[in-house]
């Protein structure tokens, strides 16, 4: 575009990130935030007293799991999709890591462009392993039907509970916001990455999905170019963003002292791990299956009306051709 040195960002910016504003090998726009799909959130006190440690790698995410649903005698997991007519976007989030994180980058982005299909083993594999956690049998609270009617707000309180009616809640780092009032990072929750199989080439942290604020300037004139340089710069996130909570820089010269909010340094130190990003799949995809078929038909799936080989076609039959 003509505004920003690109070699200067790019050496400024995470590995990877600066492709998200470059369309036919050309910048146009900038990502200046991130929010951190892969997140895990728990109470740290009711693990301490339980002798709970955060898993590593998803063999002892499931490990965990089983413990807590036999030792406890509760849900590990707290799960909600409702969001009015955005039901379901919080499953594709899941599906997302998944396949990053087995699969790899290489397959992520064939998967998002509609070069692999959904019934592909790689990203049926995803799904399954969604319904070894979500769906089978006591993993989440109240089950499918409160899966698909609970928003994903409302879905993580009884965590907050004493004793905590479930433990486990996969969701991307803007959730803070709504944690009920007067609860405090590290007492009241704490956070781990969403791990990957061991051996998967993603146990190390390294892989992670994003959704983020991409700068793009609709008008040439010089107060829009000052105001975009300025936006680049980390005394702009600083003062601007690094309050906030659950908002995250796409610049290596944010530190994790620089967030306001404690368990932003947690997920500043989780994002310095990272190596390889992707934005957020269902995001990048066409609308009506990204918006549409993808959400809908997950949901469905997970309602029990349909099975898994049912959801995969009809999200593929819906892909604009």
């Amino acid at each position: 575009m003509g505004l920003f040195d690109r070699d200067e960002l790019g050496r400024r910016m995470r590995p990877g990130l600066i492709d998200n504003g470059v369309i036919g090998g050309n910048l146009h726009g900038v990502l200046l935030s991130l929010n951190l799909k892969g997140l895990v959130w728990y109470p740290p006190q009711a693990f301490r007293k339980a002798a709970y440690q955060a898993p590593a790698t998803w063999e002892q995410m499931l490990a965990l799991t089983a413990r807590i649903r036999d030792e406890q005698k509760a849900a590990p997991w707290c799960i909600g999709i409702a969001d009015g007519g955005a039901t379901g976007w919080m499953t594709t989030d899941w599906i997302e890591d998944l396949v990053l994180r087995t699969a790899g980058p290489e397959v992520y982005d064939r998967w998002v462009a509609g070069e692999l299909p959904f019934t592909a083993p790689e990203i049926k594999r995803a799904f399954t392993m969604f319904e070894q956690v979500a769906l089978a049998d006591g993993n989440a609270l109240g089950g499918r039907g409160h899966i698909v009617s609970t928003t994903f707000p409302e879905a993580l309180k009884p965590m907050f509970q004493s004793p905590p009616g479930c433990w486990l809640n996969k969701q991307s780092s803007f959730i803070v916001g709504s944690f009920p009032e007067g609860t405090k990072a590290g007492s009241d929750y704490d956070v781990f990455p969403f791990p990957a199989p061991a051996g998967s080439g993603a146990a190390d942290g390294s892989r992670a999905v994003i959704g983020g604020d991409i700068l793009a300037l609709v008008q040439d004139r010089p107060a829009v170019r000052e105001t975009a340089r300025l936006m680049t710069t980390a005394d702009w996130f600083r003062q601007s963003r690094a309050h906030e909570g659950g908002t995250l820089s796409a610049f290596t010269d944010v530190s994790p002292g620089d967030y306001a909010h404690p368990v932003d340094a947690t997920h500043a130190q989780i994002l310095n791990r990272v190596r390889t990003f992707r934005f957020d799949g269902s995001d990048s995809m066409p609308p009506a299956v990204g918006a549409g078929s993808f959400w809908r038909e997950t949901t469905a799936w997970i309602a029990g009306r349909q099975d898994l080989d049912t959801t995969l076609r009809a999200i593929d039959a819906s892909w604009p051709r």
